[in-house]
């Protein structure tokens, strides 16, 4: 499989509707990391980070699509913010989402954590080359972006791509999901979830004239 690049959804009404602001603030620490994972690791959010992870993966990666999912699927998520964006992956310090490719809600989400009232929730790092990240609920038990998640919205990436044919879409996300599966423990009834959730999309890929 060529090196596939991935069209990163626009900042349109269904991400907004995704990230609409609320009026409340959350009460509690367990709330504020909650919102978090909602504002950026479900549905549309998730599937423009995968995207730009995926696009911006390493030359030294033949498969950048599979590498970017099954790195998701094996490493739990933080709350930690750097310079130049979040960094949600411990074990990949370099992978940044940055501020620019973030909608405003996104943004005025991590202008709200980082208020006082989140202080004594936050550790500071000094990082490798100068600059500091803050990380948040260091102490929280650990966050796995649900593997149904992460596999529908690879999928969505990838039937989305404006250049190529129907078929070679479909092509490529058969092709990620079976090296998925191969190197990651995906239940039967998660691809039964997954192929339920895009039946509509692949039927609509499968009409629309080329």
């Amino acid at each position: 499989m060529t090196t596939v690049q991935l069209n990163i959804p626009e900042v349109g009404a269904q991400l907004l509707a995704c990230n609409a602001p609320t009026t409340v603030k959350p009460n509690t620490q367990e709330e504020w990391r909650n919102m978090f994972m909602r504002m950026f690791f479900k549905g549309v959010p998730l599937q423009r980070i995968m995207t730009h992870f995926s696009n911006t993966c390493p030359a030294a990666y033949v498969d950048p699509v599979t590498t970017t999912v099954t790195m998701i699927l094996n490493n739990p998520v933080q709350c930690a913010i750097n310079e130049q964006g979040i960094c949600p992956f411990k074990a990949y310090p370099t992978m940044t989402f940055p501020f620019s490719l973030m909608d405003a809600n996104q943004q005025r989400f991590l202008n709200d954590i980082q208020l006082a009232e989140n202080r004594n929730v936050v550790s500071i790092h000094s990082l490798m080359g100068g600059g500091r990240m803050h990380l948040f609920y260091e102490t929280f038990p650990p966050y796995y972006i649900q593997h149904t998640d992460a596999l529908v919205e690879i999928c969505n990436a990838t039937l989305s791509h404006p250049t190529y044919a129907p078929e070679q879409r479909l092509q490529v996300c058969n092709i990620v999901m079976q090296r998925v599966a191969a190197l990651v423990n995906i239940s039967n009834s998660t691809l039964k979830q997954v192929n339920a959730s895009l039946r509509d999309r692949i039927v609509e890929v499968q009409q629309k004239p080329v």
